[in-house]
């Protein structure tokens, strides 16, 4: 007699992931949270504020390769594990300090960033091993509930925490995340990656990178993958200086809950459609080819509806491009490679925002503001366009960065037959399975 057969996505060992990784995610975004509005209101310092989450960013880059080798070479349950107890260890710090010293803050927060990215990383190769390569797009839609329901819970649990309980209290709620996702784990086994034969430690350790560089199709994703990382960065920068020239507090907190709501939607969008996208990298080029032309379209006028809209469409698509890259990673990635190349990755996009800011806000302020202003340089041919005055030289600046992406995008996808011929075919369960059927 004929059964039918379960779906590949409704694994218990897959779902006790995801839920670690969701809980291990919401607890860590609550503590820096708090953390980072506690350290502005005792400091009123704008520069320990930014200091903090620079310190969160950097050091997983600098570390990425050897973190990575730690993820492919030890037991990935393992790593999930001891990262969440490392993470808790983190907090116990700041959960027994009164007051914190800056030192001891900028320490902690950088090493629980580094166990997030790690958690991340080990949790993505993780599910490679357990989901077939044509169901990798849904699953990495699916995946992305987790950051998408913590960015949008986080920050008001974290508020309602810090002004009711103080503090310590989020960092109470962190251990507690921790230790259930920690516990979640213990339930099951995971798969272990083929491993390749030993070679020395530093070939090792650039391993990951060699081989993505070596690869013309994942050579051709990194460019995409740095835009799209620098792309984002540069919507986070400029937006605000943007809106803020004709628009009040209120209406920029719209704009942003606009763009939460875009990325939510987006995301059942994503895992709706991702069993009819075969064809993931060329999906991601497509996709980065429309969110430039969607910048450019913002520029063009200073209205607050227009910004609304735009910022809405571009996080609808942002779920679906995220789900094809990182199914293409996955697919294309030996399996003993990708905590090396997926936490690299990673890295990159911790590092892109202080690194974009470091560059954008010099260039708008000294380049691009002035000339856009009445009588500067440009008013008289792109002025007549977009319009002069303060925040235009910033739409201008966004505009040109969404040319330059959707022409980096093409440019890709013309050079590399790869990405207009790649599929993600079945693998040889999956297709048993449905010849069952």
């Amino acid at each position: 007699r004929m059964t039918a057969t379960a779906s590949p996505l409704a694994s218990g060992t897959l779902w006790a992931l995801w839920i670690s990784q969701f809980l291990s995610l919401v607890g860590s975004d609550v503590a820096k949270f708090a953390l980072r509005v506690w350290v502005y209101r005792s400091t009123a310092s704008v520069t320990q504020y930014t200091l903090i989450a620079f310190c969160a960013e950097a050091p997983a880059l600098v570390l990425s390769p050897l973190l990575g080798l730690a993820i492919d070479r030890l037991p990935r349950r393992t790593v999930l594990i001891v990262s969440d107890v490392l993470a808790a260890l983190c907090t116990l710090v700041l959960f027994v300090s009164e007051t914190p010293s800056q030192s001891t803050i900028l320490l902690m927060n950088a090493l629980s960033s580094i166990l997030g990215a790690v958690h991340w990383t080990a949790f993505t190769a993780s599910a490679t091993l357990l989901v077939p390569k044509d169901a990798l797009v849904r699953f990495g839609a699916i995946a992305q509930f987790a950051p998408a329901l913590s960015m949008m819970f986080s920050p008001a649990i974290a508020g309602i925490v810090v002004e009711t309980l103080g503090l310590r209290s989020a960092f109470l709620f962190e251990l507690g995340t921790c230790a259930i996702a920690a516990l979640s784990l213990l339930a099951i086994t995971l798969p272990t990656p083929d491993k390749q034969p030993p070679s020395t430690f530093l070939q090792d350790a650039l391993a990951g990178l060699r081989f993505v560089l070596s690869t013309r199709l994942l050579r051709t994703m990194l460019i995409l993958q740095i835009c799209s990382f620098a792309v984002a960065a540069a919507l986070q920068v400029l937006t605000l200086p943007l809106l803020l020239t004709f628009v009040d507090a209120a209406t920029m907190g719209g704009v942003l809950t606009a763009s939460g709501v875009g990325a939510m939607v987006g995301t059942a969008v994503a895992t709706a459609v991702a069993p009819y996208i075969h064809r993931a990298a060329y999906t991601v080029a497509v996709l980065q080819m429309v969110q430039g032309a969607l910048m450019v379209v913002c520029a063009l006028r200073a209205s607050a509806s227009l910004v609304l809209g735009v910022a809405f469409s571009i996080m609808l698509l942002v779920p679906t491009a995220r789900a094809c890259r990182e199914a293409v990673w996955q697919s294309q990635t030996p399996t003993d490679l990708q905590g090396r190349v997926l936490l690299l990755l990673q890295a990159l996009m911790q590092a892109m925002l202080p690194l974009t800011g470091a560059v954008l806000g010099p260039l708008a302020d000294v380049v691009f503001e002035p000339r856009m202003l009445p009588g500067g340089a440009w008013a008289g041919t792109l002025g007549a366009v977009v319009g002069t005055g303060p925040g235009r030289g910033c739409a201008v600046l966004m505009g040109t960065l969404g040319v330059g992406a959707a022409a980096i995008a093409a440019l890709c996808l013309g050079a590399t037959p790869a990405m207009r011929t790649l599929q993600l075919a079945p693998t040889a369960k999956g297709a048993a399975e449905k010849k069952a059927q």
